[in-house]
């Protein structure tokens, strides 16, 4: 399992923060997803063998705010790794 940390511009409140984070838990491969809009950013723990980067991209896409930027990948073990996706 790996955390992946992403900006997501234009949340506005708790409500529009917890939108994204519904959406993202239908998705299949994702465990658990938080996201905050005082922070601007949604943090995924995903199976990464069922999902990609560009899948996470496109469902925060549809909830209408821009793709997102990875920010920070973190392995199961809390390592992180040398090359970002």
């Amino acid at each position: 399992m790996k955390s992946i940390n992403v900006e997501v511009g234009g949340l506005v409140s708790s409500l529009s923060g917890e939108g994204v984070r519904r959406k993202l838990l239908y998705l299949h491969g994702v465990h658990n997803a938080d996201a905050n809009y005082v922070a601007g950013s949604a943090t995924i723990h995903l199976d990464e063998r069922c999902l990609r980067v560009k899948d996470l991209r496109h469902c925060i896409s549809e909830c209408g705010y821009p793709a997102p930027k990875l920010t920070r990948t973190t392995a199961a073990d809390g390592a992180v790794p040398s090359q970002i996706l």
